[in-house]
């Protein structure tokens, strides 16, 4: 991966580092914990003294580190803070990330470049099944026609841009307030390695002066793993509810790069892409996932 590495972007992840703790700790009943709770709270979750202990850590390290100071930590203090703070694998796999470190299970992959003319030939092949490929900041590298017309994100756009700015394509999704929270939390995830990067400052900014439900998902720090397999719903106007497995692969070429598979989950969307796109032949089951 191609990472900011400046001065100013790694205070940018210390800081984030810094906040991301911080919401984790005010999460957490003391009392669930068999904590003491004689002593009077003035905030809400654990103090910093009680999440060292549960570390195995000293305060003013512990202390050092939530405040976002350049201090050197070790694998297994992520992993202790990890379980003291109950933090979830893939909030695990974000502090890691975070800290500039590499999570035991999740080995650094190697940089390569993904050739768009590659990334086209994909997605116009799995038409008229939606199909597109990102990069880390939702732009779309490459997109098949059913994309704008069933998901409504136009080509070469920007997924999130689209989805928290543009009304006519949010009205399209089912539960699309849980899809905000998802993705916001998918989006936060993948962004540890990014904190500092003028790209990333410019989307985050630009979608918090246009979308205060996206200012108010971003700064709750909350992280998720991206589901591999999920379903989606989408309704269009010239077809009854949509429904899909959504399917997301990072592709082995280059892993800045996701590619984002629509499968119908049954005949009446088969049915509906084919009248549709009458010119194309619906696949009877979907067309065959690539390698991951």
């Amino acid at each position: 991966m191609v990472h900011a590495t400046s001065d100013a972007a790694r205070q940018h992840r210390l800081q984030e580092l810094s906040q991301f703790l911080r919401s984790r700790r005010a999460k957490l009943s003391p009392g669930e914990l068999g904590l003491d709770l004689s002593r009077r709270r003035r905030t809400p979750g654990l103090r910093r003294e009680e999440v060292a202990v549960l570390a195995g850590v000293g305060t003013s390290w512990y202390t050092w580190l939530e405040q976002g100071r350049d201090i050197n930590v070790s694998t297994e203090v992520v992993q202790a803070i990890s379980r003291a703070l109950r933090l979830s694998p893939a909030e695990e796999a974000y502090f890691f990330r975070l800290t500039g470190l590499n999570h035991p299970s999740q080995p650094a992959t190697a940089p390569a470049v993904q050739e768009k003319s590659y990334l086209d030939q994909i997605v116009t092949q799995w038409f008229p099944q939606p199909a597109l490929a990102v990069d880390p900041f939702f732009n779309i590298l490459a997109a098949n026609d059913a994309v704008p017309e069933v998901l409504g994100f136009p080509a070469g756009g920007n997924v999130l841009v689209t989805f928290f700015t543009d009304r006519s394509c949010r009205d399209r999704y089912r539960d699309s307030d849980h899809l905000a929270q998802v993705t916001v939390s998918h989006f936060r995830a993948d962004m540890a390695h990014y904190f500092g990067d003028p790209r990333l400052e410019r989307l985050t900014s630009h979608l918090c002066a246009l979308s205060p439900e996206f200012t108010r998902l971003w700064e709750s720090h909350n992280v998720l793993d991206v589901d591999q397999h999920r379903a989606k719903v989408v309704r269009h106007r010239k077809a009854t509810e949509l429904t899909f497995h959504v399917h997301t692969w990072n592709l082995a070429a280059n892993d800045n790069v996701k590619l984002i598979l629509h499968t119908p989950t049954d005949q009446a969307t088969r049915e509906s892409l084919y009248r549709l796109f009458p010119e194309q032949p619906v696949q009877a089951e979907g067309g065959d996932a690539p390698e991951s």
